[in-house]
């Protein structure tokens, strides 16, 4: 008689295929999430950096006073962030009241009187009286709460 025979031990390797399965989904969930995170920090950057542009409009502005210039500049700033955002389809075709109701609705506070005036009127009219420093303010406002939804 010949003594007892044990199994060859379980190998590691190749794994089992639950295990190939496993090792699919979890690497493409880190590409996945690896991709929304660029995004997100790609997209900040571009409303930081308007930020910057916006401040740097009114330092020109405050050299100048030159309000159509600024009003000008500042209505550029905004439909260039909308566009990089959302999409040149769904901005780039919008100016007027239509483009500033556009605006007001991705703002969490409803855009003021006289910034929606400024936007939708005195964008084309030379010498149009505005606060420039008050529509700045409300800009920038207007730039963190857009920054805040978009990330959302």
């Amino acid at each position: 008689m010949r003594g007892l025979h044990l199994p060859e031990p379980v190998s590691f390797w190749p794994p089992a295929p639950g295990w190939w399965f496993s090792g699919i989904i979890i690497t493409l969930l880190f590409a996945l999430l690896c991709l929304v995170l660029i995004r997100r920090c790609s997209r900040n950057q571009q409303t930081g950096g308007a930020t910057v542009e916006l401040n740097l409009c009114l330092r020109e502005w405050r050299s100048d006073f030159d309000t159509d210039a600024y009003l000008g500049r500042v209505n550029v700033l905004l439909k260039r962030v909308a566009i990089e955002h959302h999409g040149r389809s769904c901005v780039a075709r919008l100016y007027g009241s239509a483009w500033v109701d556009w605006l007001d609705s991705k703002s969490a506070d409803p855009l003021s009187g006289v910034l929606r005036e400024a936007l939708a009127d005195g964008c084309y009219q030379a010498g149009y009286p505005v606060e420039v420093e008050e529509i700045h303010r409300e800009i920038q406002l207007w730039f963190r709460q857009f920054e805040e939804q978009s990330v959302a």
